[in-house]
């Protein structure tokens, strides 16, 4: 016959485990997954009410039995009522001050829809920022993801039929 412990005794027992044990068992916070929505009007980015940071894209945490990818997807119709489809993942980071894994996704809409009022509380403002807003209002924004929007923009104004070309 086994015997069982107590609860005070489990209790006492995980109070001793050494830092790696006892950091090894912790929960790591959740990965919150953004979708960057690149399309010939700009950038879209929302302005958060709490101000920090002012302005970010799309996004939220990563649910029990959910990808990243479908998180990015989920959550950007959640705050902003589109709909889009997940290209890949541009990059990630592990966020400095809340050290929470921070995926960027490059998604593109599914539908041609209108940018409202936003949908989540924690959103004032939708905004389709040009390239030059987000430098200024996204100054910390994630290297990958400058790489990935300035690549895209150069590309696009290159592969674009000119103004003199369509007239002639």
């Amino acid at each position: 016959m086994t015997a069982r412990r107590s609860r005070p005794q489990q209790a006492a027992t995980a109070q001793t485990l050494n830092p790696v044990e006892a950091s090894a068992r912790t929960v790591p916070e959740p990965i919150v997954a953004l979708a960057v929505i690149a399309e010939p009007v700009g950038v879209l980015a929302g302005r958060r009410r709490d101000g920090v940071p002012p302005w970010v894209f799309p996004g939220g945490k990563v649910e029990p039995g959910e990808s990243p990818a479908q998180a990015a997807a989920r959550a950007c119709f959640e705050e902003t009522g589109l709909e889009v489809r997940v290209e890949h993942e541009i990059g990630c980071l592990d966020h400095p001050v809340t050290a929470r894994r921070v995926m960027h996704f490059a998604c593109t809409l599914t539908t041609l829809a209108a940018v409202r009022a936003p949908r989540s509380p924690e959103l004032v403002e939708l905004r389709w920022l040009d390239p030059d807003q987000i430098e200024d209002l996204m100054p910390d924004l994630h290297s990958g993801v400058r790489d990935y929007l300035h690549l895209r923009y150069i590309l696009r104004g290159a592969l674009a039929p000119s103004p003199q070309g369509l007239i002639g």
